[in-house]
């Protein structure tokens, strides 16, 4: 697994997280807490939201972003 491909299987289990307040799920938090954990650079967690997104796994919604349901 690539050092990208690690960011985004963190992103996404932080996003999946019930119990995290809807506001830790912010653009700003993300890269708060993957640079805060696991030493991320924010651009290297913007560039990560932009893939997950194109991939369809991820949706921002006014600011906050959700694994997309896929049902």
């Amino acid at each position: 697994m690539t050092n990208t491909q690690l960011l985004e299987d963190r992103i996404l289990k932080n996003l999946e997280i019930a119990s995290v307040p809807i506001q830790e799920n912010t653009e700003k938090s993300l890269k708060i807490t993957m640079q805060s954990k696991y030493g991320y650079e924010p651009e290297e967690v913007k560039e990560s939201l932009s893939r997950l997104e194109t991939q369809g796994l991820v949706e921002n919604d006014s600011g906050v972003w959700r694994v997309k349901d896929v049902r």
